[in-house]
């Protein structure tokens, strides 16, 4: 059987960053409520007094759709792919055809040929070609003398037209230049996850769970696996023992990350990703950045069941 190979996408790529995007908006609270309401089950009133920049998000989800109801490819293949205009059209000069004399040229396929090379940069939101025929029974220097002198005219005359252009098929959408590093808008998004997957563990357990000091995270699992063994026993574990300065530690961390992870879902539900800025509430003051877990939980089950998937462990 033969394997088959997925081809890497590199994180800090517009299509990793996409991806993240698609897959973070699952994890914003406002967007849920923008789901809700635009399916008729939340009020005007309850949407607009319990989301900051209320407009913003319903744009973005108008925009988005709801995306716990398509995967990454089929969601960017319909969807993403306008939002996101490719900005990567051929820089190539290309050769559409060479002509011999008493060669019988097959029309459709020189027809096919020019439309491609003419309008595959507008398409992709880029200034036109020149097309140019060069006769090569003349000198090398006199053809790229000929060429250069077409493509300074022809730039002059064009210079507004381009810039029109390059306005009008500008990205809807463009992810941000930012200091963030990958690991932590990685390990935002991870934590996150996996906190609204079990919003009953504490804060040391999730950060112990994911490992996010190894070799602190270590050392709490293997203080509680001692003490259930103890318990097990049917004696009672010394207080001491119970890695209570290694969970405060993984408690801080783990908190800074649901944290940032908050604020890149609230950002990209607002049409900003990845982001961590504070959500502003239409007086300047800073929105609360608070999950309820049990809440996302709840919606976390109810579109897993509608997949027909399992809860990840």
């Amino acid at each position: 059987m033969e394997k088959k190979i997925t081809p890497k996408v590199h994180p800090r790529s517009i299509l990793g960053l996409v991806m993240k995007w698609h897959f973070i908006l699952k994890l914003s609270p406002s967007y849920e409520l923008a789901h809700l309401y635009r399916t008729g089950l939340l009020s005007a009133k309850e949407f607009f007094s319990k989301v900051a920049e209320p407009e913003t998000v319903l744009n973005t989800y108008d925009d988005f759709g709801y995306t716990w109801n398509s995967d990454f490819g089929s969601w960017h293949k319909s969807v993403g792919k306008k939002l996101f205009r490719p900005l990567n059209a051929s820089t190539e000069v290309k050769t559409i055809m060479h002509l011999r004399n008493g060669r019988e040229v097959d029309r459709a396929n020189f027809e096919n040929a020019m439309w491609r090379v003419a309008f595959e940069r507008e398409e992709n939101g880029r200034p036109p070609r020149l097309i140019l025929s060069v006769p090569l029974d003349i000198s090398t220097k006199k053809a790229l003398r000929g060429v250069e002198e077409k493509i300074v005219t022809y730039k002059k005359l064009h210079d507004q037209a381009i810039s029109d252009l390059m306005i009008k098929n500008k990205p809807k959408y463009t992810p941000l230049t930012t200091k963030l590093r990958t690991s932590a808008i990685n390990n935002s998004i991870k934590i996150v996850s996996l906190k609204i997957t079990h919003p009953d563990w504490p804060l040391w357990k999730i950060g112990a769970k994911y490992k996010i000091n190894p070799a602190v995270s270590s050392e709490i699992l293997a203080k509680e696996s001692e003490i259930k063994k103890i318990r097990s026993a049917g004696k009672r574990p010394n207080k001491r023992d119970n890695a209570s300065a290694q969970k405060i530690l993984i408690n801080t961390l783990t908190s800074r990350f649901i944290r940032y992870g908050f604020l890149l879902a609230e950002n990209a539900a607002r049409g900003r990703f990845p982001s961590i800025d504070p959500i502003l509430n239409s007086d300047g003051s800073k929105a609360p950045t608070k999950y309820d877990f049990l809440w996302m939980h709840e919606i976390l089950v109810t579109n897993m069941k509608k997949l027909g998937h399992e809860l990840p462990e």
